[in-house]
Order: C-alpha cells, then sequence, then structure tokens
C-alpha cells in the first residue's frame, strides 16, 4: 500500500508539472502569435547581463534584465544627485494625484491628514500599463540637463579656479555628462494607463514606444515643509528577458566589462513584446 500511494504521489506530481509546463507554453506560445505589438532596438545600455555571468560553467542560461529610468520633479543642479534621481529615482514628474486617479487609485490613497499620517493599506500597489520610450524626447531632456548642468559646473570653476569645491563640481558634472552620452539607458518610462488601446492611439510609434505591465502606488511625500503625495512605479513586471541558446553568440565572453567611454556598447538586441505585452528576444549582435 504504501509502495502504491508513493506511486501515486509521483504520477500526480509528474502530471502537475506537465500541466504547468504545458500552460506556461501555450501562453508563450499566444503572447508570440502574430505580428508583435511593437518591438524595440536596445543595447547593453539598456539590457543589463547579471553580474558574473560567463564565470560560472555550469551556467549556460542568461536572462538580460531592463534598466529603465524615468524623469523625475526635482531636477536638481548638483550632477551627483542629479545622476542619482536619474537612474534610481522611482517618482516620475508626470505621475500626479490626476494620473493616480486615472489608475484607479480613490480618494483615500491621494487625500493627506492634518498630522501626515494614513493606513498602509491606503498605499498599496495596483498594476497598470506603463509606456516606454526608447531614445525619444525623455532621453534628449535628460541629455540637456546634463550638458546644462556640466556647463553652468565648467563656467563655474573657471570663475574660480582656486575654489577646490567649483574644481570638484566641474569634474563630476563632466564625468556624469560622459556617462549620459555613453552608458545610461535611454529608456525612459513616459507614461501610464490601463487601456492597450488607449495609449497605442496616444503612441502610436511602434518601434520607438512598447507598453508594458508594472506596478505603480502612491507615496507620501513632504515638500516645502507640507505633506503631499506623489507616485511611483514599483517594478516591471516580465522584467528579465531569457536570450535564446542560438543567439548567445551576440553576447561577447567580456561583455560584464562596461565599454570605456565615447565606444559603442559591445551588443545590441532586437526586443520584441506580443500580445500579452511580454517580451523576447528577436535578434541580436555582438562584438569582443
Amino acid at each position: 500500500m504504501i509502495y502504491l500511494s508513493r506511486k501515486r504521489a509521483l504520477f500526480a506530481g509528474a502530471a502537475l508539472i506537465l500541466g504547468v509546463n504545458a500552460i506556461v507554453l501555450s501562453g508563450a506560445a499566444y503572447n508570440r502569435s502574430g505580428e508583435p505589438e511593437s518591438t524595440l532596438q536596445l543595447s547593453q545600455r539598456e539590457l543589463e547581463i547579471p553580474y558574473g555571468w560567463r564565470t560560472e560553467k555550469e551556467n549556460s542560461g542568461l536572462a538580460l534584465s531592463m534598466r529603465w529610468r524615468v524623469l523625475p520633479a526635482d531636477d536638481r543642479d548638483n550632477a551627483a544627485a542629479a545622476m542619482y534621481d536619474g537612474l534610481y529615482n522611482r517618482n516620475p514628474v508626470w505621475l500626479d494625484a490626476a494620473k493616480l486617479m486615472e489608475l484607479g487609485f480613490g480618494a483615500a490613497s491621494l487625500a493627506v491628514s492634518p498630522q501626515g499620517k494614513k493606513e498602509y493599506k491606503d498605499y498599496l500597489p495596483r498594476e497598470a500599463l506603463l509606456v516606454m520610450e526608447m531614445n525619444g524626447p525623455a532621453y534628449q531632456q535628460s541629455l540637456a540637463h546634463a550638458r546644462q548642468r556640466n556647463l553652468n559646473a565648467q563656467q563655474l570653476s573657471a570663475a574660480n579656479p582656486e575654489t577646490r569645491e567649483f574644481t570638484a563640481r566641474a569634474l563630476s558634472a563632466s564625468q556624469a555628462l560622459t556617462r549620459e552620452e555613453n552608458e545610461n539607458s535611454r529608456l525612459f518610462i513616459i507614461d501610464a494607463g490601463l487601456s492597450t488601446q488607449a495609449l497605442r492611439a496616444r503612441y502610436p510609434d511602434r518601434a520607438r514606444y512598447a507598453i508594458v505591465k508594472g506596478v505603480v502606488r502612491p507615496q507620501p511625500v513632504r515638500a516645502n515643509g507640507k505633506q503631499a503625495v506623489t507616485g511611483q512605479i514599483d517594478a516591471l513586471l516580465n522584467k528579465q528577458v531569457n536570450v535564446p541558446f542560438e543567439l548567445m553568440h551576440a553576447i561577447p565572453q567580456r561583455a560584464n566589462s562596461y565599454p570605456a567611454a565615447n565606444t559603442k556598447p559591445r551588443y545590441d538586441i532586437e526586443l520584441a513584446f506580443g500580445k500579452r505585452l511580454e517580451p523576447w528576444v528577436l535578434a541580436g549582435s555582438g562584438k569582443q
């Protein structure tokens, strides 16, 4: 009896695994059926390799991670702070109270109590559709800000050559501009909504704008001595992108070490987004 019970359990477990795999494969097949919803041409700047890849002999798989950014509400003059905001800030200027209401957050999520205290449940996240823009106006705006900060810092340093603080600021601004021009991701999240059709009508260029699934939430902030509520992008869903074995040659052996300034990234990837707005790799090329 014990042997039969174990045998049945093994069969049940195998059947469950096969069933789950069948659902996953059918979902992937549906996502990739027909024409892609959008396709983006990305590079090492936008698709990051996990640290240590190629150093583990047993690791034959590879999943790239999308590096996305937002334009923050506070465009700081300080180059170091501006760089931090541009790469890690998750509070875009456009995700305000009106946009949060459009995404389905109610008045309880947006109201601020006199003491600035609210229940945690009022800030629970919600799924939303996010618009990703590749090498468009948002990146050009970020690049223009970096150039202006560098110009201001260089002029200030030239006018005060003996002031170490201004010299350090000039160096920091110059380095930040180099990173912005050659290394930082050009992939920006610029809008959100609940309808793919409505967002696509607003952003019809399928080679520049991809619609993806993500998570947003209200976030309490304190500005100018007052309590307020702004929006935060918590995460992208399906942020990881598996590279098929037949395209692994596109990722060079030393791709973990980033190219030197003023050189091109070591690989380029054509990324497609399907009916379920999930990404997959269409093509890739690279150089050693």
